[in-house]
């Protein structure tokens, strides 16, 4: 079975986003690891809680299958952070799934990598940052080009989980 790192904010990420995803994919029996920019407990937006397992900057793309990126208010922190954007590298280097769902899309873009990709995200951030990186925004609920799955917002969380899930199946 796959290893997914899923990476969220410490603060305020978005709940549906990160459990929905996760569920998808350990109900299917994968394995997911949960990286935050601090140790303990994280706290979403709705007040879900998740306990993370390492620090982003600890995380090692050849432990893992695919990253994920989860949105919410608190991700914004995590736009320019270097650890996320290294590891952005090394996933797309190894030719692994990189989904990122909401404000995390920003996040991704400004890894320079889906220049020239559909993507779509929260609005009108993603857009916007989609404009600056020369990324195709579509405004889909969810949008999968090359290695890259992105998803709008959370009310696209089941579909955007789903995605990440057939393509660990390949």
């Amino acid at each position: 079975m796959a290893k997914a790192l899923f990476v969220i904010a410490p603060e305020n990420f978005r709940d549906e986003e990160y459990f929905k995803p996760k569920e998808i994919l350990e109900k299917a029996g994968h394995i997911v690891i949960t990286a935050s920019t601090k140790r303990g407990i994280c706290k979403g937006m709705l007040g879900g809680k998740a306990k993370t397992d390492i620090l982003i900057g600890d995380a090692i793309e050849d432990n893992f299958d695919s990253l994920v990126v989860i949105g919410g208010s608190g991700s914004t922190k995590l736009w320019d952070l270097s650890e996320l954007q290294q590891l952005f590298h090394a996933f797309y280097d190894a030719n692994k799934p990189i989904a990122a769902i909401c404000l995390a899309t920003v996040a991704l873009m400004r890894s320079g990598l889906t220049q020239g990709k559909r993507v779509t995200g929260w609005s009108p951030e993603a857009n916007i940052e989609a404009a600056k990186q020369g990324a195709q925004y579509t405004n889909a609920g969810v949008e999968e080009d090359d290695l890259f799955i992105t998803g709008k917002g959370p009310e696209f969380a089941e579909q955007f989980g789903r995605k990440i899930l057939k393509r660990l199946q390949k």
